[in-house]
């Protein structure tokens, strides 16, 4: 059966840790349909608009530090559609902030 057709969330929530600073509204961790689990997403939300921050390495390029991403997507289209399944997830886990 397709996912996008039952009610079951894409991606399995692991653990979810509310946090308040901003725009920051909590850290989740989630596991994909083939085990692999995803820890230390930052989850944002301002005006109604919800986003996520991946994880990401502090290097320095000499002047100061900077981030580098440690999850990449091989193209803005793969990148959307897990931000679509993830939003799904996080809706089905936490009802109170995604109506």
């Amino acid at each position: 059966m397709d996912r996008e057709t039952t009610s079951q969330p894409p991606f399995q929530i692991q653990e979810w840790k509310p946090a308040t600073h901003g725009t920051l509204i909590g850290f989740v961790s989630l596991q994909l349909p083939r085990g692999l689990i995803l820890s230390g997403l930052q989850v944002h939300e301002s005006e109604g608009r919800h986003w996520v921050e991946y994880p990401a390495r502090a290097t320095s390029n000499g002047t100061a530090p900077a981030p580098v991403p440690v999850v990449t997507f091989s193209s803005p289209k793969r990148k959307q559609k897990f931000e679509n399944h993830l939003h799904q997830s996080l809706a089905a886990h936490l009802r109170r902030y995604w109506k």
